[in-house]
Formats: structure tokens, C-alpha cells, sequence
């Protein structure tokens, strides 16, 4: 009997040519989709220009431009694997892409992939950990860490962690990340600054963060909510890693589920069992892999599916 300590994707046996084939990079796939995150952004952006009554619905505009900032991260995320391309490229597009979100890509890229090897466990980064320590909706808690999202305080949290001074070594990041930031101003808010502030800072420390939360509870809160808050290593860690709104299981309610997908699942981040998996494979590849293997996942692990990121916030329903 398959037990969590032993899980591993040496359990799919994928044809060694077709998983050569999903491992292939096509850089401009990612190079697109972060182009077309901006466009969008920059359409909200002149909207609300225009259009200033749309300042009343501030909170849903900051969620859809903090759902496109996750393009960005995603992007950096890619590059933290190596998956989108070969060159030193990969590497300009990842401190690219978290420069605009106000993040350091080396200190992501070793944060996230410590987040691979100890998923789930006592090693893991606290910045993972944190988002899914409460992951009960029902708990007046989860309410209140949801609270401290939206008021900017888990943003500043998160940066005092990873807060190392501006030292002659930091201040090139500090300069990658100015620099990206005033063209953004430049650029997107044609130079003003109360609008970047409103639409730019601000959705990415209150609106992101809580989007993240709810993303890192559907990820991997499916443990602590059956009653095992630390796991003894990754493969138990993976074991207990979800997938959502896929193929296999799914919301009836079609626009809820293309509503995650387009404030919190960019990038078939949605395939996050998949990608845990096998994370060499580029993201444009996870729905392949997934139509080859689902069936068999759900053999191995009959809660590896959910219906969507919102399902997961109770726990009856993982």
C-alpha cells in the first residue's frame, strides 16, 4: 500500500520521449504572457483614468491588477526553475519580473526552491508556511490574517524577513528594483505618482497578499486540515499537494472558475500537483502531463483534486 513518505513521480510512468518533449522551453510563450499582463494592467489603469467613477470599485480593480502582478511572479518562478530557456535570459527575466513586484530574485529563487525540497515540513521557509497556518475559513483567525493582508501588514512582515539593510552588497537590488519601479511610473502612469501609488504599491501589499493566502491554502494547506501540520519530508509534502480547477474536477459554475483562474491560477499554477511533480516541466506543458496522468493520480491519492482555490478554504470539502 502507497504511503505518503514514499510518493514520488517515478509512480507515472510517462514515455521517456514525450517527457523529453514537455520539458522543451519556448522563452516567447513566457515573454508573452507578461507582455500581455501589462496590457491589461495599463487597460485598468486608463479606465479608471477615464472613467474616474470606477474609483468606487477600488478593491476590485486593486484584485484584478494584483491577479496580473501573480503573472509576474510566476514569471520570476519559471525562471527560478530554469524554464524558460537555457541562456543568461532566463535569469534577466526572473530579476526582471520581480523587480517590478518589488521582490530580489536570488533571495525568491532560494526561498521558493527550499519550498520544493521541504514542502509542508519544519524546514520549510517561513514565508510559505505562513500563508497556510490557518487554513480553516470557519476560524475566526483565518479572518483575521485575511485582515492584516488587506491593511498591508503581512507585506511588511514578509519584507522585515527578508530586510538585510542597504549594504554595499544589497544595493544592487534595491537599485533593479528603483529602477524598475520608476519606469513602471514612467511608462504605465505617465508620471503620476498617486495614481502608481494607488494602482501599483498598494494592490500588490494588500489585494496580492491576500490572493497568495488563499492560493497557498488551496496549495498546501490539505495536511493541516487533516490533522497533520508538519510532515516528515517532501514526498510527503508533494503527497499532500493539490491540484485545482482542472480537467478532472472542476466548478459547474464556469465564470467563478475562470474568475480564479484569472485573479489567482495565472500561468497554470493551477496544476500545482503536477507541477511539484515533475518541476522541470515549463507551465505550457502542465495540461499535457496532467491528461496523462490524472487517472492514475487519483489512484494514488484520492484528494489530489479540488474544485477550486475558494473550495479549499473548508476543509469538509478537500
Amino acid at each position: 500500500m502507497l504511503t505518503p513518505d514514499a510518493y514520488t513521480n517515478r509512480l507515472y510512468k510517462i514515455h521517456p520521449v514525450r517527457l523529453i518533449a514537455y520539458k522543451q522551453r519556448h522563452w516567447e510563450r513566457t515573454v508573452g504572457s507578461l507582455v500581455l499582463a501589462w496590457m491589461v494592467i495599463v487597460g485598468l489603469v486608463q479606465a479608471v483614468t477615464i472613467w474616474p467613477v470606477l474609483w468606487w470599485g477600488y478593491p476590485v480593480v486593486a484584485l484584478f491588477i494584483a491577479g496580473r502582478a501573480g503573472v509576474m511572479l510566476q514569471v520570476a518562478h519559471e525562471a527560478c526553475h530554469r524554464l524558460i530557456c537555457s541562456g543568461p535570459f532566463n535569469n534577466w527575466m526572473g530579476q526582471a519580473a520581480c523587480a517590478m513586484i518589488g521582490l530580489d530574485f536570488q533571495e525568491y529563487k532560494d526561498g521558493h526552491l527550499k519550498h520544493h525540497v521541504s514542502a509542508n515540513t519544519a524546514e520549510e521557509p517561513e514565508n510559505d508556511r505562513e500563508k497556510y497556518k490557518v487554513c480553516d475559513i470557519r476560524d475566526p483567525r483565518l479572518w483575521g490574517l485575511f485582515a492584516k493582508d488587506w491593511l498591508g501588514m503581512t507585506a511588511w512582515e514578509v519584507r522585515l524577513r527578508y530586510a538585510g539593510g542597504v549594504t554595499a552588497s544589497a544595493w544592487p537590488k534595491y537599485l533593479r528594483i528603483g529602477l524598475a519601479q520608476l519606469v513602471i511610473l514612467g511608462v504605465v502612469f505617465q508620471g503620476h505618482l498617486w495614481h502608481y501609488w494607488l494602482l501599483w504599491p498598494l494592490p500588490l501589499m494588500t489585494a496580492h497578499m491576500f490572493l497568495m493566502r488563499v492560493r497557498g491554502i488551496a496549495e498546501h494547506g490539505l495536511a493541516p486540515q487533516l490533522g497533520y501540520p508538519v510532515l516528515p519530508n517532501a514526498e510527503a509534502g508533494d503527497y499532500y499537494t493539490r491540484s485545482f480547477g482542472t480537467p478532472s474536477c472542476h466548478y459547474a459554475f464556469w465564470p467563478f472558475l475562470w474568475l480564479e483562474r484569472a485573479l489567482i491560477g495565472s500561468l497554470n499554477v493551477y496544476y500545482h500537483h503536477e507541477h511539484h511533480l515533475f518541476p522541470t516541466i515549463p507551465y505550457y506543458h502542465l495540461p499535457l502531463v496532467h491528461e496523462e496522468i490524472a487517472r492514475e493520480e487519483r489512484r494514488h491519492n484520492t484528494r489530489v483534486f479540488a474544485k477550486g482555490y475558494v473550495a479549499c478554504l473548508w476543509p469538509s470539502s478537500s
